[in-house]
């Protein structure tokens, strides 16, 4: 008895699972390589933000070579990085709002460089070796010498009534920023640059005080040489 019909393949065709004709299987994937790393560099991103970033990428390059998930490097670089971004703003926003208030008063005589005054006293054109809103008094310095700080600008807030501190900074901010696209030159790498300000409170508004004075402050140490109102400066 004859068996079933038999039907014929046409010429070239072949069997398989959809493969590509003499193309090598696929490599199964792997359960560890670059998971481990992975997996670590997600708490550590939380923390650290750029080692965070660095490990998910490793993480990320292993588990490529070795067939391995992608998904703990990847999450491990987005941790990071939303972490990394965070504490920019952070630093960002903290040197944005007001360093000090306008003291002039407060001020030793015959003050020069090397002296130690209140950041609120600085006069425009002066320089400072460092500067933080937590160390409200600074180390003056001439302005030829590397340095973190320089009082650049005075903007005036107007007059009446005192409008409130978050008021009072954002107008000045505003002022300041146009102050130092004026003024600082084109040719200056200001990547590391802030605006910070100096503003009155409410008890020197009150004796006339309505201006506030801009600070050119550079986020990454004393790295700044000549003056912002001479059109000297320079960043390293």
């Amino acid at each position: 008895m004859p068996g079933p019909a038999q039907t014929a393949l046409p010429f070239g065709q072949y069997f398989g699972s959809g493969q590509p004709h003499n193309s090598l299987p696929p490599r199964p994937v792997s359960t560890t390589a670059g998971r481990a790393v992975g997996i670590a560099g997600i708490p550590v991103g939380v923390f650290l933000g750029p080692m965070g970033v660095a490990l998910g990428i490793i993480s990320f390059l292993q588990a490529r070579r070795g067939n391995g998930p992608t998904g703990y490097g990847i999450a491990a670089m987005i941790v990071g990085g939303l972490s990394t971004l965070a504490l920019t703003l952070f630093i960002l926003a903290a040197t944005a709002a007001a360093l000090s208030t306008v003291g002039p008063d407060q001020r030793p005589e015959g003050s020069g460089s090397g002296s130690e005054v209140p950041i609120g006293s600085m006069a425009v054109g002066e320089c400072a070796l460092e500067a933080d809103a937590a160390q409200p008094v600074v180390t003056l310095i001439d302005c030829a010498e590397w340095h973190q700080a320089e009082v650049y600008a005075e903007v005036d807030l107007g007059d009446g009534p005192y409008p409130g501190e978050d008021a009072v900074v954002e107008a000045s901010e505003t002022l300041c920023v146009d102050a130092a696209n004026a003024l600082i030159p084109p040719s200056a790498d200001v990547t590391d640059i802030a605006v910070s300000v100096v503003v009155p409170d409410s008890a020197a508004w009150d004796e006339g005080v309505t201006f506030a004075r801009c600070v050119a402050l550079d986020l990454s140490g004393r790295n700044m040489v000549g003056s912002i109102t001479e059109g000297t400066l320079q960043t390293r």
